[in-house]
């Protein structure tokens, strides 16, 4: 263990072992302000299990040429700790590129740990603006005191066993901790997203005391009827599961589901009668990928969307493009009644239609939870000779909105109804 190290750009740093337990190598800089620059080569390697590497400082930076390996002879990796007040991945001008990130995913498990340790200017945020790849199955955890921002694309897709932690918050409890992981939502679409293998490849966590949520990452689109439970319409197999989209889904073939009347929206009213009715109680994030040409075609069902019906439920960062969403009343591209639910980071385009009640191009009706960073390019359609009520570019039926968060909002689509019609809002 070395203290107040502040520059190691050529040495060769080993405490490997050829018996047992891996090795520890422990470099630390000045906490408080100092900054510690890293390179050369670290070994902490072992024979049956992987050894562990510290790098810690209120600053720190990797050189490009740094090597980290803590592996083992039988295959069990080690674990290397960056540990600073702040880190940005980044092409220039960061704490490490993403090639050197990516290069030294090869032989550790990275844990990258932010606190301010009470310095000045420290906010204890990780922002990914380089992208991340990589195929050797490990994992890379990003533990944040505050945010962690992913604004490039971090991809452990390649293997089925990468994986990706996201801890956030960690500098309070969970209780009233306004933390967050975002994918960096612009009216174009996200700047960031995470691909990842199918399985269970994700967990987050906020707060220091929060629990862990572990996530199903489902890749493909599935089968009309499905109800497996790991793909997007088989969702509706497991509807208090915890899912995330590990890759982008094209839906186009929904066109075709069902004698054309499409996707099963996830949630209540299905006709599957192997499927109980009930609401989307779990929680769904995107990881920044977009669910593109869905097509839900139910002119005669009331509660229509992607998710029919969410109650209680957590639905994020993702993109519902191009879609072709028809229903009966309560019909929104995203969701068809959203009771108690929080979105965020949440976008949809294409078209929604309806000939009742209740029509929006993203929600049909909201009542009570949230939506924060979200919009509409739909094109929200009355139809039928009695134009629907309560229609809105955003949210068709808002009237229970009381203590519901509502933030950073917009919609751009074309709005035509009968009576409470509203570019962002129909009923507020």
């Amino acid at each position: 263990r070395a203290k107040n190290i502040t520059q190691t750009s050529s040495a060769v740093v080993s405490a490997s072992s050829s018996e047992g337990e891996g090795g520890r190598v422990e470099l630390i800089g000045d906490l408080g302000h100092g900054i510690g620059q890293f390179g050369g080569k670290i070994y902490a390697t072992g024979r049956r299990r992987g050894g562990f590497v510290d790098t810690s400082g209120a600053t720190v930076l990797i050189d490009d040429a740094l090597r980290v390996n803590t592996s083992s002879a039988e295959g069990q990796a080690g674990t290397w700790l960056i540990d600073p007040n702040d880190f940005t991945i980044a092409a220039s001008g960061g704490n490490i590129t993403g090639s050197a990130l990516s290069g030294n995913l090869a032989n550790n498990d990275i844990i990258i740990s932010t606190a301010t340790q009470g310095t000045a200017g420290g906010n204890g945020d990780i922002f990914v603006r380089d992208n991340v790849t990589w195929s050797s199955g490990k994992t890379l955890t990003l533990n944040a005191e505050r945010n962690i921002n992913i604004l490039a694309t971090i991809d452990a897709a390649q293997s089925p066993t990468g994986k990706v932690v996201l801890q956030y918050g960690q500098g309070a409890v969970a209780i009233g901790n306004t933390a967050n992981f975002n994918f960096g939502l612009k009216s174009d679409g996200f700047t960031g997203k995470l691909n990842l293998h199918a399985g269970n490849n994700l967990s987050t966590k906020l707060g220091s005391n929060g629990s862990v949520i572990d996530y199903t990452v489902i890749t493909q689109l599935g089968h009309e009827g499905s109800i497996s439970g790991t793909d997007l319409q088989g969702m509706n197999g497991n509807l208090t599961g915890n899912f995330a989209l590990g890759a982008d889904i094209d839906a186009a073939s929904t066109a075709n589901w069902n004698s054309t009347a499409g996707f099963d929206g996830i949630g209540e009213l299905s006709t599957n009668f192997n499927i109980p009715s009930s609401q989307f109680k779990g929680r769904f994030t995107g990881l920044g990928h977009s669910i593109s040409g869905l097509t839900i075609n139910r002119p005669t069902t009331g509660v229509v969307g992607l998710f029919d019906f969410a109650e209680n439920a957590t639905i994020r960062d993702v993109l519902v493009l191009n879609a072709n969403v028809v229903g009966n009343n309560t019909v929104g591209a995203l969701a068809g009644v959203a009771v108690g639910t929080q979105f965020f980071q949440v976008a949809s385009s294409g078209e929604v239609s309806a000939s009742g009640s209740g029509l929006g191009g993203l929600i049909g009706r909201l009542q009570g939870g949230g939506i924060t960073q979200a919009f509409s390019a739909a094109t929200v359609k009355g139809v039928g000779s009695a134009k629907p009520n309560n229609v809105g570019g955003l949210v068709g039926d808002a009237q229970f909105v009381v203590d519901t968060n509502l933030s950073q909002l917009f919609a751009t689509g074309a709005v035509s109804g009968g009576e409470i019609v509203g570019g962002l809002f129909g009923r507020l």
